[in-house]
């Protein structure tokens, strides 16, 4: 008997132990997979591809342009090279002011100069007014239009696509934030930007060719100041495509945590796992934070090397310009004119710099 119960003790615990190991295999199973922090070797490796496999031709944004939108990109890439063209011809009509009041000595010859250049004035603002609305109009339009069609077309891939795909791990929150962040992106890259771009180009062609064609020698020393901008300009286009890939990437993983975490909260809830999920939302959080630190202190520091050698430029042109006048037959309106010209074009630069940014964001897309 006592070698019966024994027996039938020991059969009684092997079972129960089976069944506590069956269990707590069962609660492995069921319990839902915590994100996990991403490690350093994690990061680069996702950082590399991020880089390497997320671009995208940036002309190939504009594969769902139809007939209409076509024609308003046209229209307005046209009406902002004309609004740019219109600040280096400002800066023509207020040298030519500067010369009437050095030249005029009648006051009748005075004054009509004067309202013939004011008359021009009113001309050249009703002008840039137009072309910069219609600027404005026709790329925010049309941008509009082409972001309508690839959501559109975007969520209506997905609903085609297989049930198994939405049952890996994180992909349902990148379909949630492919779908409103990156096409706003796009949206942002197609639309005014580039506008803005056209504009400022225009605007640095125009203000160099006024010029040169007022005084090359005085351009040539000006030029000299250009350089500085140009590296600046390169440095914080670089810093802010490179940061902008990370921390789209970092705050991507973000939001696949806190939808998975949200999307089966009662199971995470059960086995203790908030504080995980918060722990890994908050380090992905960090690593984006990180990123973009360091593209604002990019970006902060080329722009104050940028604006001192604008001022270093002005303080050469007035130097040397002076010489000019004495020696070389200079009016002071020229001297103006290639001063302005030369600075507001490297302006122009610099204002493309940001435009740059967002056409590398639209192509930081990845499909």
């Amino acid at each position: 008997m006592k070698i019966a119960e024994i027996e039938e003790s020991e059969n009684s615990h092997n079972s129960s132990g089976s069944n506590d190991e069956y269990s707590k295999k069962q609660a492995n199973s069921i319990a839902p997979p915590i994100p996990s922090s991403p490690s350093k070797k994690e990061n680069a490796s996702s950082d590399e591809e991020m880089e390497n496999s997320a671009k995208i031709s940036y002309f190939k944004l504009y594969s769902f342009a139809d007939s209409l939108d076509t024609i308003m990109i046209a229209v307005g890439a046209i009406a902002a090279a004309a609004s740019g063209v219109s600040f280096p011809i400002l800066i023509i009509l207020f040298g030519n002011l500067i010369d009437a009041f050095g030249k005029e000595s009648g006051t009748s010859k005075l004054l009509d100069e004067v309202a013939r250049i004011s008359l021009l004035l009113i001309y050249l603002a009703t002008g840039s007014g137009f072309s910069s609305s219609l600027r404005v109009i026709c790329w925010t339009i049309s941008s509009e239009r082409q972001t309508w069609r690839i959501r559109n077309s975007y969520l209506k891939s997905i609903l085609r696509q297989e049930i198994a795909l939405f049952d890996k791990d994180g992909n349902t929150g990148k379909v949630i934030g492919r779908l409103s962040v990156d096409t706003a992106l796009i949206q942002l890259s197609i639309g005014e930007q580039m506008g803005l771009f056209i504009q400022s180009f225009a605007w640095f062609i125009g203000g160099y060719v006024i010029a040169f064609y007022q005084g090359w020698l005085l351009t040539l020393i000006m030029i000299s100041s250009i350089p500085p901008l140009l590296i600046a300009s390169v440095v914080m286009f670089r810093v802010q495509n490179k940061f902008s890939l990370r921390e789209q990437a970092a705050y991507g993983e973000a939001a696949n945590i806190v939808e998975q975490t949200i999307s089966s909260i009662r199971t995470v809830v059960s086995f203790n796992g908030e504080k995980k999920a918060v722990d890994s939302y908050n380090q992905n959080l960090k690593i984006a934070e990180s990123k973009s630190r360091r593209q604002e202190f990019g970006k902060g520091l080329s722009s104050g090397v940028a604006i001192s050698f604008i001022y270093f430029g002005w303080a050469l042109g007035v130097w040397y310009g002076g010489r000019l006048i004495l020696n070389s037959g200079y009016t002071g309106g020229k001297v103006v004119n290639i001063i302005l010209s030369v600075l507001t074009s490297s302006f122009a630069l610099g204002q493309m710099s940001p435009c740059l940014s967002a056409f590398s964001e639209g192509k930081a897309i990845k499909r």
